[in-house]
C-alpha cells in the first residue's frame, strides 16, 4: 500500500526505529576446515604427514571430497602448514564428533612429539534459506513496530503507517548462502552447540520509519 499524502507529510517528523528478526534455515551441508599449528622449525614434514593422515581418515569414513589444501606459494615451506577441507552433506552432531575423534586418532605418532595441534572449524549452509529470510524480515518489521509503538506512547503520539524501510542482513550478496561454494556470510567458524539443532541463522535488521499523528 502506498502511503497517503498525509503520511508522506507526517514522515518528515515521523518515528524511525530499528527492529531485529532472526530465523533458522536447516543446515543441509557443513564445510569442515582442519588447521594445524605448532612450532614450525623442522616441523614442515610433520604438518604434511598430519594433513595427509587426516585426509585419508576422512575419505575412509566416506567423505570422498576431503582434500589437502597447500599454501598459496604452491608448496609446503617454512612457517606454513597445509589445511584439510571437506564438505559433509546432511550433517549431524554425532557425525561432527566422530569426525573430530577420527582426525585426532589418525595423526601420526611422531606429531605428538613435535607439539603439533589442530582445530576443526565448521561453516553451515542451507539449500534454501529464502523462507527463513522471509521469516526474519517479518520478525524485524514486527519488532520495529513494537518499538515504535512504545516510543509513540511515551511521546503522547499515535503511530501511523510505514513510510520507509532500510534493511541490512548478516549475509553477503547475492543473497542467502545456498551451497559450500557460496561466499560465506559468517566471518568465522560456528560454535556447534550439541543441545541445539544444526541450522543456519539468518538475521535481518530493518530500520523502519513510521508516520505519526
Amino acid at each position: 500500500m502506498r502511503p497517503s499524502a498525509d503520511d508522506r507529510a507526517a514522515s518528515r517528523t515521523g518515528i524511525t526505529v530499528t527492529g531485529r528478526g532472526v530465523a533458522d534455515a536447516p543446515a543441509d551441508h557443513m564445510r569442515v576446515t582442519v588447521r594445524f599449528f605448532g612450532p614450525t622449525p623442522n616441523n614442515t614434514a610433520n604438518f604434511d604427514d598430519a594433513a595427509k593422515a587426516v585426509v585419508a581418515a576422512m575419505q575412509s569414513a566416506g567423505i570422498a571430497n576431503a582434500r589437502e589444501v597447500l599454501p598459496i606459494e604452491g608448496g609446503v615451506g617454512p612457517n606454513v602448514a597445509p589445511t584439510v577441507v571437506a564438505t559433509i552433506d546432511h550433517p549431524t552432531h554425532e557425525m561432527i564428533e566422530r569426525l573430530a575423534r577420527q582426525a585426532a586418532a589418525a595423526l601420526p605418532d611422531r606429531t605428538s612429539h613435535s607439539s603439533i595441534n589442530f582445530n576443526v572449524a565448521a561453516a553451515l549452509f542451507s539449500d534454501d534459506c529464502a523462507s527463513a529470510e522471509t521469516r526474519a524480515q517479518q520478525a524485524a518489521i514486527i519488532d520495529a513496530r513494537r518499538r515504535a509503538q512504545r516510543a509513540a506512547a511515551a511521546s503522547g503520539l499515535h503511530l501511523g503507517s510505514i513510510v520507509g524501510v532500510n534493511e541490512s542482513s548478516n549475509f553477503l550478496p547475492p543473497g542467502c548462502p545456498t551451497s559450500p561454494d557460496s561466499p560465506p556470510f559468517f566471518g568465522g567458524a560456528y560454535n556447534i552447540d550439541p543441545s541445539a539443532p544444526l541450522a543456519v541463522p539468518i538475521t535481518v535488521n530493518a530500520t523502519v520509519t513510521f508516520s505519526i499523528r
